[in-house]
């Protein structure tokens, strides 16, 4: 068990770590859904949609590894 003090010093790290993935979603799925959209001639539509979906995506990373820190084990990462 985790003594007080050391989750106290991992509660900001965490919240920027979970800022930094929905922005990182947002961004990276974003510039995705521009890159299709100007090959289809629908470039706002294409970010729009890509915006949406890094938004969507990122918050269930976001949740998952929230969801995995409060029962105390980190989640298993495939090599």
């Amino acid at each position: 068990m985790k003594a007080p003090m050391d989750v106290d010093r991992q509660a900001p790290n965490v919240a920027w770590t979970a800022l930094n993935n929905l922005v990182a979603g947002i961004l990276v799925y974003g510039g995705l859904g521009y890159l299709i959209g100007l090959y289809f001639g629908k470039s706002q539509v294409g970010l729009a949609i890509g915006a949406v979906f890094g938004l969507a995506a990122s918050t269930v990373l976001v949740f998952y590894r929230l969801r995995h820190l409060d029962s105390g084990s980190q989640p298993q990462r495939e090599a």
